[in-house]
């Protein structure tokens, strides 16, 4: 790099809930001041997007940014994306879509993961591609696709993510990464290649999927956009990153030591390790990839945050009461009697049901709206233990870091992840993780190499409380058994 070019990296991150983006020194370290924010048009139905529309929250968060660069005269050197996983969108020709972005929250395609069970070995499939069959992943969409709209499915030229529509926009290039392919469920993890065989049985060729950078690529704006952003007309952008990678990688959550949990929209339990795809993978788990030489094994819930700030506002409590936090904090384990489970939005993680709903089992006339609201977080935090419980079959981690909107911004939920767990975690003071960790991989790919000391290494401790936790697995065998009752696959 010339020595006079600033080392500083733009980082974009691309959520459901929307776009945020900002400038990273090396270290991962985030500037003060341009940072930006463009929240989602519809974050309570994150299930479909406009393409168009996502785009311009992007370009709108870039404008904020260059015009904190012009003000600081900073000239960014590389960009890193971070995408979240699993978007399905169909361009034509000319690369303009022909279908909205279908997320990770569209459940239209259950059906079509129930008649690909019909088809083929889902468990040989997990195998190798690191999917269940589910609404979530490319294969069902595809089939729903072909099926209902034959003429869409028809006029679709490429089928990509919205990281590979942005790039294609804002590079010129149609290309994606090997992390943003691995979770579509039409990627082989071992061979690091897509899986013809599946894809052909979905209606596609391999030509109507993106082909796969190779590893270090980098492109530059068009000229449209060079023109309109002079301070990133040198900037070399890398391909997006699955969020959840980055995620990772923002809270410093890479090795078999630590595991990141997450709770944003959604909520995850992830570990990021160098190596192969492990022998088998357990049933239940994902397993994707951060690049070719790093894998992603985890689960993943479809409700989270969304489901606490669905239940509030359908319920009429007031968030913004500083006393509601203190009261759950005070509330005995279990005290409600109620077993939630989580699926309000659908089931991913552990069992991949297709006809999953969201369910509260022991509600009496005593029931009140805080005793649901608890007990739909101690759903989730539930599911999660369940998830750890199977990664542990591959890897043990000694620490787990939990970051993520709702987590961050509630003591009562990280305490009750501990509490659940049996375990103490880290509340990382980082502070949106997927936007850090993009800019440290982009940090990565240009050769700066993991840094010695990064910023947010250290956050507060939360400490389980062993009474609580033995409360809590009484509870938690309770749950596991209506969910064993209501959700077993015939």
């Amino acid at each position: 790099m010339p020595p006079d070019e600033s080392p500083y990296f733009l980082s974009i991150d691309i959520g459901t809930s929307g776009v945020r983006s900002s400038l990273f020194d090396s270290s991962g370290n985030e500037l003060e001041g341009p940072r930006s924010v463009r929240r989602s048009p519809d974050p309570d139905d994150p299930s479909e997007f406009d393409p168009e529309t996502f785009l311009q929250l992007v370009i709108e968060c870039l404008d904020d940014v260059h015009a904190g660069c012009d003000e600081g005269g900073i000239n960014p050197v590389f960009a890193g994306v971070s995408c979240f996983w699993h978007g399905l969108l169909g361009v034509d020709a000319a690369g303009d879509p022909v279908t909205p972005i279908s997320t990770w929250a569209d459940t239209r395609a259950s059906y079509a993961a129930d008649y690909l069970r019909t088809r083929l070995d889902e468990n040989a499939i997990q195998e190798a591609t690191g999917c269940h069959f589910h609404s979530s992943f490319w294969p069902a969409k595809l089939v729903r696709l072909r099926e209902t709209e034959p003429e869409t499915f028809e006029r679709a030229r490429k089928w990509i993510s919205f990281a590979d529509f942005l790039q294609l926009r804002l590079n010129g290039e149609l290309v994606t990464s090997v992390s943003m392919a691995s979770g579509t469920g039409l990627f082989d993890q071992r061979r690091c290649t897509w899986d013809e065989g599946l894809a052909l049985e979905c209606g596609v060729s391999i030509g109507k999927l993106p082909e796969l950078a190779p590893d270090g690529a980098s492109g530059r704006l068009i000229p449209e956009f060079r023109n309109r952003w002079p301070r990133f007309s040198e900037t070399r952008w890398f391909p997006a990153i699955g969020d959840g990678a980055a995620n990772n990688l923002g809270a410093n959550c890479v090795g078999n030591e630590r595991a990141a949990l997450m709770i944003g929209t959604s909520a995850a339990l992830r570990c990021v390790f160098e190596g192969d795809v492990p022998e088998s993978i357990p049933e239940g788990l994902f397993c994707y990839r951060l690049d070719r030489r790093r894998i992603v094994l985890g689960g993943a819930l479809s409700d989270g945050g969304s489901l606490h700030r669905w239940l509030t506002d359908t319920l009429g409590l007031d968030v913004d009461d500083a006393s509601l936090e203190q009261r759950y904090l005070e509330r005995p384990p279990g005290y409600h009697g109620l077993a939630f489970l989580p699926f309000v939005f659908g089931e991913r993680g552990t069992g991949y049901h297709s006809d999953a709903r969201g369910t509260v089992i022991g509600i009496t006339r005593g029931t009140d709206a805080e005793d649901i609201v608890l007990a739909a977080m101690e759903g989730i935090a539930f599911r999660l233990a369940e998830i750890l419980t199977r990664m542990e079959r591959v890897t043990k981690p000694k620490e787990i870091v939990v970051s993520g909107g709702a987590i961050e911004n509630s003591a009562y939920l990280a305490q009750l992840v501990a509490d659940v767990l049996g375990r103490d975690v880290l509340r990382t003071e980082t502070g949106l993780a997927s936007l850090r960790g993009a800019a440290l991989f982009a940090s990565e790919q240009a050769g700066f190499g993991p840094p010695t000391a990064r910023s947010g290494e250290q956050g507060e401790s939360v400490q389980f409380d062993p009474d609580r936790h033995r409360t809590y697995l009484a509870a938690f065998e309770r749950h596991s058994r209506f969910y064993a009752r209501m959700f077993r696959r015939g």
